[in-house]
């Protein structure tokens, strides 16, 4: 049923409530083309059970100040009939909408010749001056942009500077193929004949189009790219595609061809693109890439998967860091987590870590925290992170030093205080020169040289082996991928890290074999510093610590973390955020070495990154030797859901997932049940109570 709008003789559009019972939505429908720069609309409600057909669309509202006007047809009369195709409205404009120029300029594209267009629009569907609706409607954005018939992504005019962006975009993307692995890793290959294949094999064809690289960085500088709420939007959509002026592209097309490019970008000895579209570019979209390939896996469910991106992309409203990406996450997340745009950012923003570390059983955000917390203008303890800052440092890879283990925390209200579980194993006594974030290449290889500890070569290092030899395992470890050591193993061993540290650090010198290297060292080393313990430890850590931090071992977080005595409470600490200690990796900080003959590496099974042992006869499993037997009620299981498996090797020799099973409350879970303070107790492990502020 149509709902009558409210008569309005004053000339202004005055919205009609919508009704929560109906679950109803607005829609409108956007009348055709003419002559005329006049853009006529009809608004009106439909219930989302009907399923009704809409485009949605995503944009970027600029300046808020509403310098435009839209002109909304009245309804005459109430009707039971389909308001998506009978035109019930009268003839002649009624009342008048203000909108800004951003979407009065896309509404003029959008606008089909001699056909309306049913369209959803947050501006004008949403009454934005009535904050309950609001704090409703943002809850449903979810929903409505996955339930519509297509997402349409205006990117803004056609410019000379822009023009041929989408054409080459259009023909590169077009010549690629997509999937994904049995691990969920992303796979991609050209098709015989494709324009991509004719230009990664002929540099001087892609050495000739400098002017269409130059068009691409142009298109990707578009503010859409840096909005959070787009990310949602997209993420969600079950069908897009891009719109500059009247050019347009898939979204599938459009990743495909961004794949390559980036791609390409990674070669810096021999392709072009690099000259033209630097990391500050490419980085930007690597979000959107990444989202749409994983968006079904459970790898990126939880808040702190989307912390990073959170941070890279804006939003007018603090508040929205949150709110803008609920509709990505598990659904446990948007049952707690009610939009309300009445609470303070700070109320918003402790509410959401709290659910996090409830949720997930971690403190996964205590890695990104910092002690530049001073630069941020809310009142927030150090333990909660604020989300409308972006982050200085990339999140270094996990090194689990206590393992998979549940986090033990408790929230004190009346202090704000958070107390975690674990253990304070070192104290920072040294701090070297560090790496500023806009540093050259040239910059970054020379303050590692800095770092070297003297009489490298002669000293023993405290968890065995010589100290230059741990020097450039913290390096070439803690400062690079995780991937980039899975898929190149050979690169990392011993010998192999000694000729890439002569070859990158000492002579500068970039080679086929260190570019993997110094392309990881470009994305983690800036905003970041080498460190020494007190106790011998070394590692890598933010610029902002100093000599008397300490590093603690947290049940539930994934690195160490650098802890600060607060100087007002004694016994209590702030939180500095994350570092890499070399030698307490896969458990080490909490259960110790690894037994005589066993070792450890690391694998990707479904898109996780997990630990796997080997034991002296060459067994490979996931189950920890060191953590003792199962408390009782639990027990393993090897697979996926519905494919649970008591056996953890498979028929083909590879090994199943391992999850744990609580026979009693029926949880299933990838946290180790052995690895909690009570049960460490019975292998003579003691853990303290650490109080965060």
């Amino acid at each position: 049923m149509e709902t009558q709008a409210k008569p309005n003789t004053t000339g202004a559009y005055v919205y009609t409530p919508l009704s929560s019972n109906k679950n109803e939505i607005r829609l409108l429908r956007l009348l055709p083309k003419s002559s005329s720069p006049t853009i006529e609309i009809e608004i009106f409600h439909v219930e989302t059970t009907t399923k009704p057909y809409y485009e949605a669309l995503s944009y970027v509202w600029g300046s808020s100040e509403r310098c435009h006007s839209v002109y909304v047809k009245e309804l005459l009369i109430e009707s039971d009939s389909d308001p998506l195709s009978k035109n019930l409205f009268c003839k002649e404009s009624t009342s008048h909408l203000g909108i800004t120029q951003a979407l009065w300029i896309a509404l003029l594209h959008l606008r089909l010749p001699g056909k309306a267009r049913i369209l959803w629009i947050d501006s004008i569907c949403i009454n934005q001056a009535d904050i309950d609706e609001r704090s409703r409607e943002v809850r449903k954005m979810g929903d409505i942009f996955h339930q519509a018939r297509r997402v349409v992504v205006w990117l803004g005019e056609e410019t000379p500077e822009n023009s041929l962006a989408i054409p080459t975009l259009n023909s590169i993307g077009g010549g690629i193929e997509i999937s994904l692995n049995a691990s969920n890793a992303l796979l991609w290959w050209m098709k015989p004949g494709s324009e991509a294949l004719y230009l990664e094999t002929s540099p001087q064809a892609e050495k000739a189009k400098g002017l269409n690289w130059i068009a691409i960085r142009n298109l990707l500088g578009a503010t859409w790219f840096t909005r959070l709420w787009t990310f949602q939007e997209i993420g969600l959509a079950v069908d897009a595609r891009f719109l500059i002026g009247t050019q347009t592209i898939e979204v599938e097309i459009f990743r495909a061809a961004l794949i390559w490019i980036l791609d390409q970008r990674d070669d810096k000895s021999q392709r072009t693109i690099p000259k033209f579209l630097d990391s500050k570019v490419t980085n930007v979209v690597k979000p959107f890439l990444q989202q749409r390939y994983q968006k079904d896996f459970d790898t990126v469910a939880s808040l702190s998967a989307f912390t990073s991106t959170v941070r890279r992309l804006d939003c007018l409203d603090p508040r929205d860091c949150v709110y803008a990406i609920l509709s990505l996450l598990e659904k446990e997340y948007h049952k707690a987590l009610i939009p309300d745009y009445t609470k303070t950012v700070e109320e918003v923003f402790v509410e959401a870590i709290l659910l996090e570390i409830k949720i997930s059983s971690k403190l996964s955000l205590l890695r990104h925290c910092d002690f530049t917390k001073d630069q941020s203008t809310l009142k927030l303890p150090s333990w909660v992170l604020d989300l409308s800052r972006p982050g200085s440092t990339e999140v270094l890879n996990q090194s689990f030093p206590a393992g998979l283990a549940r986090q033990e925390s408790e929230y004190l209200e009346a202090s704000t205080v958070l107390r975690v579980r674990g253990k304070l194993p070192c104290t920072i006594n040294h701090v070297g020169k560090p790496i500023p974030l806009a540093a050259t290449v040239q910059e970054i290889l020379t303050i590692c040289l800095t770092w070297e500890p003297p009489n490298a070569s002669q000293e023993p290092y405290i968890k065995g082996g010589t100290l230059i030899d741990t020097f450039i395992a913290t390096l070439f470890i803690g400062g690079t991928s995780v991937y980039s050591r899975i898929e190149k193993p050979e690169l990392f061993k011993k010998e192999a890290l000694r000729n890439a540290y002569d070859s990158l650090i000492i002579n500068k010198s970039i080679s086929s074999d260190t570019t993997i290297f110094l392309s990881d060292f470009e994305t983690y080393l800036p905003g970041r510093t080498f460190f020494n313990t007190e106790e011998g430890f070394m590692g890598l850590c933010s610029a902002s610590v100093r000599p008397g931090d300490q590093i603690l071992i947290a049940l539930g977080c994934g690195n160490p973390i650098v802890l600060r005595k607060d100087s007002q409470r004694e016994d209590y600490f702030q939180v500095g955020g994350e570092c890499y200690v070399h030698g307490l990796s896969n458990g080490v900080g909490l259960l110790g070495p690894l037994p005589s003959g066993w070792s450890v590496e690391r694998v990707i099974f479904r898109g996780h990154v997990r630990t796997v042992f080997t034991s002296p006869e060459g067994k490979k499993t996931q189950y920890d030797p060191r953590a003792g037997p199962l408390p009782l009620g639990w027990s393993v299981c090897y697979g996926v859901e519905g494919e649970w498996n008591t056996d953890e090797l498979g028929e083909i020799g590879n090994l199943r997932e391992l999850r744990f099973y609580n026979e009693s409350s029926e949880e299933e879970t990838e946290l180790d049940p052995r690895l909690t303070s009570e049960n460490l107790k019975t292998l003579g492990i003691s853990l303290e109570d650490v109080y965060l502020v």
